[in-house]
C-alpha cells in the first residue's frame, strides 16, 4: 500500500460485497481501517464483528485431542512462537497477558523465530 488506506478500504469493502466469505478481505479491511484517520471507532467495531462472526460461522469446535488431558496438578503448557517478542508491539502486547497469567496453572514458554 502506498498510504492509500481510505481508497484501499473501499475496495476491501467491494471484495467483501463480492465473496462475503472471504475473511482475507476483513482482515485488509480491518487493517485499512487503523491507519486511516477518518475512519470512525464505531465503524472498525462493526466490521470487526462482522469478520467475528464470520469466523464463529466457519469454524469447527475441537473435540478430538491427540494427547490425554493433564491432571489437575500439572500445568497446561502453553507455546508462544513469534519472530516479534522483542521490543516489537506483540511483546508489549504479550507482556499484559503474561502478568495476568503469573497465578494461574498455566505454564508459558516463548519461542523467537528470529535468529539474532
Amino acid at each position: 500500500m502506498q498510504s492509500q488506506y481510505r481508497e484501499a478500504a473501499t475496495y476491501f469493502r467491494q471484495a467483501i460485497a463480492l465473496s462475503p466469505q472471504s475473511t482475507q478481505s476483513y482482515k485488509q479491511l480491518l487493517f485499512c481501517l487503523c491507519f486511516d484517520t477518518h475512519a470512525f471507532p464505531a465503524t472498525y467495531l462493526k466490521d470487526a464483528k462482522n469478520l467475528d462472526k464470520l469466523w464463529q460461522s466457519v469454524s469447527v469446535p475441537y473435540t478430538q485431542w491427540l494427547c490425554s488431558p493433564p491432571s489437575s496438578t500439572q500445568p497446561l503448557r502453553v507455546g508462544l512462537v513469534s519472530g516479534d517478542l522483542g521490543n516489537h508491539p506483540v511483546g508489549f502486547f504479550l507482556e499484559t497477558v503474561i502478568k495476568q497469567l503469573r497465578n494461574t496453572q498455566i505454564e508459558l514458554f516463548a519461542y523467537s523465530t528470529r535468529s539474532e
